[in-house]
């Protein structure tokens, strides 16, 4: 893991980086470089948001993956420590993204219900509308 000072270029350089991978659908990828973001920051808002944030692309990597137990486990993980930096923080608008994550969640729990936990994601049919589509994190200009 690569370890940098919070507050660097560096520093920030990760979490754009994350931000990046995150849209891309490189959900592990972000994970690993958001965790070297989060590592070290202090207690408070700014690491629970990440700590979240982290919870949710290691979510789509395991939906994308056919395990929706261990998705939907870590979204609601997730809600609380999103919920607690709304309506924005870090520059982030976080309401639109938690607005989507909340429809994503009951996706997850419509799947989990239906027993579909085994690989199904909702290719087609009738579960076309369960299919993952993570929202996105939207920058505000400073």
């Amino acid at each position: 893991m690569i370890e940098v000072q919070p507050n660097s270029q560096e520093h920030a350089a990760l979490f754009a980086l994350g931000l990046k991978q995150f849209s891309e659908g490189q959900y592990f990828e972000c994970h690993e470089t958001w965790e070297a973001y989060w590592k070290p920051l202090e207690a408070g808002v700014e690491k629970n948001l990440v700590q979240g944030l982290i919870q949710v692309s290691v979510a789509y990597h395991h939906w994308h993956n056919g395990n929706v137990k261990g998705a939907l486990r870590l979204v609601e993980r997730a809600l609380p420590r999103i919920t607690e930096a709304l309506p924005v923080s870090m520059g982030l608008d976080l309401t639109s993204y938690f607005d989507k994550l909340l429809k994503e969640h009951a996706k997850l729990q419509a799947l989990q219900s239906s027993k579909l936990e085994d690989g199904a994601t909702g290719e087609s049919g009738e579960l076309a509308d369960l299919r993952p589509d993570a929202p996105r994190l939207i920058q505000l200009e400073k």
